[in-house]
């Protein structure tokens, strides 16, 4: 909003909110014939709306894949902003004055919890001795 407060001097005041939001969530389904985790194996009283799982097998060869699901972060970030600016005509000159006044309020949602093993070099053959690991971590 710019006002006339004489032939010389104006004002200049600019308002602004803004809020922005990001999350990132895994799911799993049912795509060629998988069955999903009905529950996902999280220690109470951890759940999939504040929890992940990921499961990793990383091998030499072709052969690796993984599993994830649960919430990765769900993150907000508002921003007030307030501008107010004069500005005086004397003779050839001009001055002008003004104040920026930001606020930023972030919200930061990370996951409670992760729960993810990692195998590594892992051939087919020795699968079974890389899940027999699981239980040490």
């Amino acid at each position: 909003m710019t006002w006339a407060l004489s032939t010389v001097a104006t004002n200049d005041l600019r308002f602004n909110y803004s809020s922005t939001n990001a999350s990132s969530l895994q799911s799993l389904d049912s795509f060629g014939g998988a069955v999903p985790l009905a529950t996902l194996p999280l220690p109470s009283p951890f759940t999939a709306k504040d929890a992940a799982l990921a499961f990793f097998v990383f091998t030499l060869g072709f052969d690796h894949g993984n599993l994830a699901t649960g919430q990765n972060a769900h993150n907000q970030q508002r921003q007030l902003n307030i501008l107010d600016s004069v500005s005086l005509q004397k003779g050839s000159h001009s001055l002008k004055f003004g104040i920026d006044y930001r606020r930023l309020s972030p919200r930061l949602e990370p996951r409670a919890y992760l729960q993810e093993p990692l195998f590594t070099r892992c051939t087919f053959r020795g699968i079974r001795r890389c899940f027999a690991q699981l239980h040490h971590f």
